[in-house]
């Protein structure tokens, strides 16, 4: 077992980076922390077998617990001032992060340092995800507006605002088809968006009967949800 430590609050969001050699996490304490785990697997606690013991009647042995190896951060990315709340790692280069201070950031992973900053004036971004091609970040926020932003424009303003009613919870790019965007919301609803027209929806899926929270592609054609209602919704979108 592995323990990451560092965090001085509770852990909000984590992800790997593409080679799956790294992995950083955002939490309350409004850091970002990178971990590099050791390539060739966990060290091992002791060289020693653990101690056992034995149930009264010597008929079956209780291995004692290990304490897990605990991994410090390799660095610390600073800058947000309230809570990270998602994290997307599209390429090894660059990571990007949201929080509740409104803003999202993109990060140098290797210099650890901010290379850009897109504000939404005070609205607390609740989530985000990254798509490549085209270079489009997409953003939940508590002001019911999810927002697109051109990855490329170093702060400027956002692209496009599409509404709803509630918070947007969750966003998911289609990684097959570039134009596509599913949204999750506090109003139950899951919505599919093509960004090259998005005064409509595409699709509004099965709603849940509380609030959407996670939101997922299962390969190009389904859509996977989950929510307070306790129900995970897998929706076949139509050819």
């Amino acid at each position: 077992q592995l323990s990451c430590v560092g965090h001085h609050a509770a852990v909000a969001c984590l992800a790997a980076a593409p080679a799956a050699d790294s992995l950083a996490t955002g939490g309350w304490d409004r850091s970002i922390l990178l971990f590099r785990p050791p390539a060739d697997g966990v060290p091992a606690a002791s060289s020693e077998p653990p101690p056992s013991k034995r149930a009264r009647g010597g008929a079956s042995a209780v291995t004692a617990a290990v304490a897990p190896e605990e991994l410090a951060a390799a660095a610390q990315l600073c800058g947000h001032t309230d809570c990270v709340s998602a994290l997307a790692w599209p390429t090894a280069a660059l990571l990007y992060s949201a929080s509740w201070d409104g803003t999202v950031r993109e990060w140098d992973a290797a210099v650890g340092a901010a290379t850009a900053t897109l504000s939404s004036s005070g609205k607390a971004a609740l989530c985000l995800d990254v798509s490549l091609s085209p270079a489009t970040v997409a953003t939940g926020h508590s002001d019911h507006q999810l927002r697109l932003w051109d990855a490329r424009s170093r702060g400027g303003a956002p692209t496009g605002a599409i509404p709803h009613h509630g918070w947007v919870s969750s966003v998911a790019w289609c990684g097959v088809r570039e134009h596509l965007l599913v949204s999750g919301c506090h109003d139950g609803g899951v919505r599919l968006w093509d960004t090259r027209s998005p005064r409509v929806a595409l699709h509004s899926l099965p709603r849940h009967k509380g609030k959407a929270l996670c939101v997922a592609w299962d390969g190009a054609d389904a859509v996977v949800s989950g929510g307070t209602d306790g129900q995970l919704r897998i929706s076949t979108l139509a050819a």
